[in-house]
């Protein structure tokens, strides 16, 4: 369901809604552990911007919040803009 809404409400602005589950590689899942990290991919500021006002409106911020309650933990939750820079490598054998 979350992920639908996620469709919805990004739907014009974003380019790319990807959701990465998490496993720790040692097995031993602590309490502060992130079980899914959500990106996604805006073309432009505007775009961004957009997707804000979208949000701040109280029938999808009600939507919204009802269905993360439902599933997250809210006080673990962390947003973070992501500033990318790639490593060109040499092609694997």
């Amino acid at each position: 369901m979350h992920r639908l809404i996620g469709e919805q409400v990004l739907q014009g602005c974003a380019t790319r809604y990807v959701r990465r589950f998490t496993t720790p590689l040692d097995g031993k899942w602590r309490a502060d552990d992130a079980d899914v990290v959500l990106e996604i991919d805006f073309p432009s500021q505007r775009h961004v911007d957009a997707f804000f006002a979208i949000v701040q409106d109280p029938a999808v911020a009600m939507m919204i919040a009802d269905d993360e309650a439902r599933l997250f933990h809210a006080p673990s939750m962390q947003t973070y803009l992501l500033d990318e820079r790639e490593s060109t490598l040499p092609a694997v054998r």
